[in-house]
């Protein structure tokens, strides 16, 4: 009998993978190990890495246990980071960046597409939450330049 799926099919995989591909480099770990310590083979997370197939629960609950990393953030995000804890502060830190990337895009004169804020806001979220003002300083600077050079 399998591991009772996660996801469904029509839930985009790769970023999954990416994050767990996140969580096993932010550790140090190769492959073999990572899935050593988790309960699983190399291939199986090779898989799950390249998005070839959907992760189990059960992954997600040796994840929690190992590493102590929210299965939340290892399906949905945000970031790059690897996350102890997105719940409502995740929630609540990405309403907050959203809202500030909009007003940089406003302060620099442009109009973008959502795909393209929401690239932007993902930048920031990226970054540990101490240094998100260092990173939106650099992205208002950048898109005053852009919006100087479209003026042109």
């Amino acid at each position: 009998m399998s591991d009772p799926q996660i996801i469904g099919s029509d839930f985009d995989l790769v970023p999954v993978g990416e994050r767990i591909r996140l969580t096993r480099e932010h550790f140090g770990l190769s492959q073999q190990q990572f899935g050593e310590r988790l309960g699983f083979s190399r291939r199986q997370l090779i898989a799950w890495e390249n998005a070839a197939n959907a992760p189990p629960i059960a992954l997600l609950a040796a994840i929690r246990r190992q590493f102590d990393i929210d299965p939340e953030w290892v399906l949905l995000g945000p970031g790059r980071k690897p996350l102890r804890d997105v719940g409502l502060k995740g929630t609540d830190r990405r309403k907050r960046v959203e809202k500030d990337v909009a007003k940089l895009v406003e302060a620099a004169g442009l109009r973008l597409s959502r795909r393209v804020m929401d690239s932007l806001v993902e930048l920031i979220l990226e970054e540990e939450p101490e240094d998100e003002k260092q990173a939106r300083q650099k992205m208002l600077k950048t898109l005053r330049s852009m919006a100087m050079d479209m003026a042109k």
